[in-house]
């Protein structure tokens, strides 16, 4: 267990997550997305929904160790475009989860149940 992953996320170059167990929203996929780490997974669960393949990362088919192994592969040995699936991941995590964004859609939730429970 790790108190502090900073440091380790500041020396990464990918971030792989290689699970098949049920990964609904990954915090780590998150955490590494939020440092502009470029990601790699499988696309299961709920992780195509924060990762778009060839956008802010790249997505394997779920079991696919050979296509996942060439992901890691190219985002080591090709700089500019790990670069840009970082920089796109950090936006996307900025996007989802400004505190702005986060409140005005939590806000719109709870009108519209207190809205329905008064009718």
């Amino acid at each position: 267990f790790q108190a502090d992953v900073t440091p380790w996320y500041r020396r990464a170059r990918v971030f792989v997550l290689p699970s098949l167990w049920n990964e609904g929203c990954p915090t780590a996929i998150l955490e590494a997305m939020s440092f502009a780490i470029p990601c790699v997974a499988f696309a299961m669960d709920g992780i195509p929904e924060l990762v778009e393949d060839g956008v802010h990362g790249v997505l394997s088919q779920c079991g696919d160790y050979s296509g996942m192994a060439d992901a890691i592969i190219q985002m080591l040995t090709d700089d500019s475009k790990a670069s840009k699936l970082g920089e796109q991941g950090r936006g996307r995590v900025d996007s989802l989860f400004r505190l702005e964004n986060t409140v005005g859609s939590h806000s719109a939730i709870f009108n519209k149940i207190l809205q329905s429970s008064v009718e």
